[in-house]
């Protein structure tokens, strides 16, 4: 029985250096992702999803979206960028092959996802060589930001407060933690990012996040992919159970005094 977290799964790039800091290069392999194809190959019923923002959350805009899953459009913006096919199929520019290195956790779900994306984004001419990590390994490269790309999920909670993950103060390598995995940096959307959660109302926090939004899906810093789950392993009919978004782990027992396992005559 799966139900969805209120998180979302990324492939969170790099942007304040090396190769992925070009954003053409970032809507490109936006475009040349097929997350549907991705999701299929973890063999689970995950949710897609396009917005740094889930569709749960108020501030969500259904015109405000990532665009992926056109190879045609991709291979065109990294033609005029100056990406040349070669032999092999993989591009360069100035010697510079266009290869990068993607991080994931040593699960099945990762692996499969990742997997499916470096066969995806070799179809546009970009090799991309995925390394998984085991758990004290990954946590190293998360606290160090050591990465070209992250394959990660982030828990964004049931508002659409996501300043922890997209403003620029949050890659600063002098806070413990640091969400900001893109190491995203961006005027209108700090703005907006602080701006929004300024605010008590929400229809003006509507308004106000529409900025961050517009700068987001414009600069591509992550490639949005899908919402986690958390699976109930049920023995039998449950009835009485009613939750359809978990925040937190401990969500799955809100509504317990309702399950049923059978009934009397």
């Amino acid at each position: 029985m799966p139900v969805n977290l209120t998180a979302q799964t990324m492939v969170f790039f790099k942007t304040s250096e090396g190769l992925l800091s070009e954003s053409k290069l970032r809507k490109a392999l936006a475009l040349g992702t097929n997350k549907q194809e991705a999701i299929a190959a973890t063999g689970d019923p995950l949710h897609p999803i396009d917005s740094p923002m889930l569709n749960s959350h108020f501030a969500y805009s259904k015109k405000i979206t990532q665009k992926t899953n056109n190879p045609v459009a991709a291979k065109k913006i990294l033609d005029k960028a100056g990406w040349k096919v070669q032999a092999d199929g993989i591009r360069t520019k100035k010697k510079a092959r266009l290869s990068f290195n993607l991080y994931v956790n040593d699960s099945n779900e990762h692996k499969a996802v990742a997997d499916k994306l470096k066969e995806q984004w070799r179809k546009i001419g970009v090799e991309l060589n995925v390394v998984v990590e085991n758990e004290e390994s990954r946590q190293s490269t998360i606290a160090t930001h050591s990465y070209d790309a992250l394959l990660n999920s982030i828990s964004v909670g049931a508002d659409p407060d996501v300043y922890a993950f997209w403003h620029s103060s949050q890659f600063d390598p002098r806070l413990k933690t640091r969400l900001n995995f893109a190491e995203y940096k961006s005027k209108n959307a700090d703005a907006s990012l602080e701006g929004g959660r300024s605010r008590t109302d929400t229809k003006l926090r509507t308004v106000k996040y529409q900025p961050f939004l517009n700068a987001w899906v414009a600069d591509n810093p992550a490639v949005a992919l899908y919402r986690p789950q958390f699976v109930f392993l049920v023995s039998g009919e449950l009835e009485g159970f009613t939750v359809k978004n978990m925040v937190n782990i401990s969500d799955k027992y809100v509504d317990i005094e309702n399950w049923k396992i059978r009934k009397e005559r």
